[in-house]
Parts: structure tokens; C-alpha cells; sequence
């Protein structure tokens, strides 16, 4: 099975020359780390909680986080983790991903641990979401020189994200190999076009509050101070069950972790249009 991309010429270039011409871009831009990566086998990095935004305006925020996983040591795969927007449901697929910079190849084995737990697959949600999508151009771009990089994509759906860490842990274990999770998230969306105003002035300042609140909460690993706080205020952070699943699996995993947030910004600091609405964007590693 073959995903063809959905949102190339949307929320990233379409063909493969302006495509790495924009990938470059994100990473030298004002907003992102300023340069490629420099070096390689640089620690481990467990897990990374990186923007799906388009390119233009999450693509240097993204890069960040990137960087730091092209200078670490690789992993066995990556497993990618991503709010399904459709339909709540939690499902994998067997699918590779066709990107304009060539096929991201499905971890055969991981995919087939996680299905043999329970985990369904449903190839047309799959092929209906974007967060997983997004990802694997910045992977492909930047370690193309190595072989065996590959992923499995997973959707989270409203299922208890303790449950599911529990699984994930049952099926890394079997795996056998070290897994690095991305999870795929954008942070508070505000404005009337997402239909959540809960302020009206200083909105800048408003956003950089509310986001950092929730980031503080996810860097002392507290799921449930997370989640209670994105239910008090009806946040709009899309990935939030996502994040919750990986908190839950750094938890059970019992090794030692070490948050690092390295970019946050919105979307509105790039356009300087509040009044149309705002995306807020972190990138965050877990060493």
C-alpha cells in the first residue's frame, strides 16, 4: 500500500527542488536554529513534541526539534503520533508514505506488534490526515544518508491515554529496538476562524501565557495537571491526547527524562496579524 501526500503544494512545496529549497530554508530562517545540523550520534533523544503547522510559518519552529533528532543517534524507527481531526479514533496503517522527496517506509515489524495488541489499522483515515504527513519530509531531508529510518504512523483517538501507554510500552519492549516518539501537535489556536476567542486584548502576551502553562505542565511530566488545565480553559491544542499518551509512556518507562523546550512562537509573530487568528507553535525534545 502506497499514501500519496495530501497537503504537498499546501502546507509545503510540491515538487522535490522547491521543496528542499524551503526544508533549508526553515532551518537558516530568523525564527528557526540557523543552521543544518553539524554533527551526528549526539546523545539520544527519546521523544520530541513537534508543530504540523504549514511550512511557512511552523516549518522553523519544526526545524529546531529536528535538528536535535539528526544530531542524535538514530534510532531503531520513529514512531509518529498525531491527533486524528476526522474522527476520534485510535488506528494505524500498513501504508508507506509517498512524499515529493521520495517513500518514508512503514516499520513492517513495530506496525505488526502494535496491531497484534489491538491496535486497529483504518488506511482511509489515514490517508484523510495531514499530522503525520508534514513530518516526514523534514525526516527524509535530513537523514537520507542513513539507511533503515523508518517509522510507523499511529492516530490517537479519545481512548485513555494511560491504556494506551501501557500498550505502547508491551510493544516497544517486544520490539526490541530503542524507539524515538514524535508527537505530531500545534498548540493553542485562537481566533475566530477556530471559533475560540477567550480573550480579546493583549493577545500576544495572552497566548505566550496560556501555551507556556501547558508546556510547563507537559516538561514535570504531569498528565493529569495537563489535561485538567486544557479542560478548564477549552483549549485548543490539538495533539493534546497525543501528548498525554507520550507523558503516560515516559513514565512507564522509568528512565530518566529530561524536557527541553527549544522554540516557541505563533503563527501571528510571523504574519503580525492577530485579528485573523493565531496558531501557537513549540518544539520540544526529550532527552
Amino acid at each position: 500500500m502506497l499514501r500519496v501526500p495530501i497537503v504537498d503544494g499546501l502546507s509545503y512545496e510540491k515538487g522535490k527542488d522547491a521543496l528542499e529549497r524551503q526544508l533549508h530554508q526553515c532551518f537558516v530562517s530568523p525564527f528557526g536554529p540557523g543552521d543544518l545540523p553539524v554533527s551526528q550520534q549526539n546523545g539520544i533523544v527519546q521523544a520530541a513534541i513537534l508543530p504540523h503547522g504549514p511550512y511557512p510559518h511552523a516549518g522553523p519552529c519544526a526545524a529546531w526539534g529536528f535538528k536535535e533528532l539528526a544530531e542524535a543517534e538514530q534510532p531503531g524507527c520513529y514512531l509518529i503520533l498525531s491527533v486524528a481531526h476526522k474522527e476520534p479514533l485510535t488506528c494505524t496503517t500498513d501504508s508507506n508514505f509517498m512524499t515529493p522527496l521520495g517513500i518514508a517506509e512503514n516499520d513492517d515489524s513495530l506496525r505488526g506488534i502494535l496491531v497484534s495488541l489491538g491496535v486497529p489499522k483504518n488506511d482511509n483515515l489515514h490517508n484523510a490526515e495531514f499530522g503525520i504527513e508534514v513530518q516526514l519530509p523534514f525526516l527524509q531531508y535530513l537523514l537520507k544518508s542513513r539507511i533503515n529510518a523508518r517509522f510507523v504512523p499511529l492516530l490517537i483517538g479519545n481512548d485513555d491515554p494511560a491504556e494506551l501507554a501501557k500498550l505502547l510500552q508491551r510493544a516497544i519492549e517486544t520490539y526490541g529496538k530503542r524507539v524515538c516518539i514524535i508527537v505530531s501537535s500545534d498548540f493553542t489556536h485562537f481566533g475566530n476562524r477556530y471559533q475560540y476567542t477567550p480573550f480579546r486584548f493583549n493577545v500576544q502576551d495572552e497566548m505566550y501565557r496560556m501555551d507556556a502553562q501547558a508546556i510547563n505542565a507537559i516538561t514535570v511530566m504531569d498528565t493529569g495537571g495537563f489535561l485538567s488545565y486544557c479542560d478548564s480553559i477549552k483549549s485548543t491544542i490539538c495533539g493534546k491526547q497525543a501528548i498525554a499518551v507520550l507523558l503516560e509512556y515516559l513514565e512507564l518507562a522509568g528512565k530518566p527524562c529530561e524536557f527541553k523546550l527549544l522554540r516557541y512562537y505563533t503563527s501571528a509573530d510571523l504574519t503580525g496579524d492577530y485579528e485573523r487568528g493565531s496558531v501557537g507553535y513549540a518544539s520540544v525534545v526529550v532527552r
